[in-house]
């Protein structure tokens, strides 16, 4: 589709509570930060669906429609709309740098692609990804993780004189995202008010040194699992790390270094009484194809114990 915004990942079924009654819903995680909430039994949504007013296309015989979703509840997880806020404050050379590139570019509410002209975009690679999200069923508590990276896209045509798009990530001259950061996040939003609970970056560039924040996040593809004792077992950013979260606050736990990236959301079962987590670490596809020099590809499995008193 124009801006590669398909639903990519599974839904999930669960029940939330509106007025002391549970009502039986479908919910679905967007590449644009929105969660889609549906009932159950008769399909409607559960909370109110926005509409704005949506710049039309002017490739020739392309119809895009004159109104767009601009869902506000539940409250997005990730950015959905480029400004010129957004633009990096790592340095005054970088942000120099990707103004020079936003100021020859469009952006805005679903700004459709332009020949040989760049649109800035948020949510190619999402916004949620394949991997969805986790649900409490217990507290109707979703946890997410979700990406906040700007790319550039565009028409050009080919030697035969077809339209063909182009698209790369917008970074910096370092190689860094050309927004501000976090550039990867998890969040945790309470299904029955939609209303985020928290939201904490996930991942981390080590050596920048940002302000006033402690991780940047990064772009990441692995996935997270929620557990009912209160655990948030993430992996898939581009530090390689597995980490370990207090699911009532996103306080970090835990963390360790897999020998290649996650790429998958780990696994959990029991055995003999213990409870072990299993993280997949084979490197990323989708992310070797914007940092090749931080990714490398493997075969491994990375197996942990929980101590009784976890």
């Amino acid at each position: 589709d124009i801006w590669n915004l398909d639903l990519p990942e599974p839904p999930i079924l669960t029940s939330i509570k509106k007025n002391n009654k549970y009502f039986d819903v479908v919910v679905a995680v967007t590449k644009r930060g929105n969660t889609i909430i549906l009932d159950r039994v008769t399909g409607k949504p559960f909370f109110d669906l926005n509409y704005k007013i949506a710049p039309k296309s002017t490739i020739r015989n392309e119809i895009t429609s004159n109104y767009q979703l601009d869902i506000k509840i539940p409250e997005p997880f990730s950015k959905n709309e480029f400004s010129l806020n957004d633009v990096t404050n790592l340095s005054t050379h970088s942000k120099n740098f990707v103004n020079n590139i936003v100021k020859n570019s469009s952006y805005g509410f679903f700004v459709p692609p332009k020949l040989n002209k760049n649109i800035v975009v948020y949510n190619f690679h999402g916004g949620a990804e394949w991997m969805g999200a986790s649900i409490d069923h217990s507290t109707q508590t979703m946890f997410v993780n979700s990406n906040d990276i700007p790319w550039l896209v565009k028409l050009v045509k080919d030697e035969k004189g077809n339209l063909v798009s182009q698209f790369d990530r917008l970074k910096d001259p370092n190689g860094y995202p050309g927004n501000k950061p976090p550039w990867g996040k998890i969040t945790s939003l309470n299904l029955n008010t939609g209303k985020t609970n928290w939201s904490i970056p996930f991942g981390n560039y080590d050596e920048l040194k940002i302000k006033n924040q402690k991780k940047s996040g990064t772009e990441n593809f692995g996935g997270l699992i929620a557990t009912s004792s209160e655990l948030i077992f993430a992996t898939g950013t581009l530090d390689s790390m597995f980490y370990v979260f207090d699911s009532l606050n996103g306080n970090e736990l835990f963390k360790y270094k897999l020998p290649y990236i996650g790429s998958a959301p780990p696994s959990t079962y029991s055995s003999g009484g213990q409870q072990y987590i299993i993280v997949q670490s084979t490197g990323s596809h989708s992310l070797n194809q914007g940092y090749p020099e931080m990714n490398k590809f493997g075969d491994a499995l990375v197996a942990f114990k929980l101590n009784e008193e976890d």
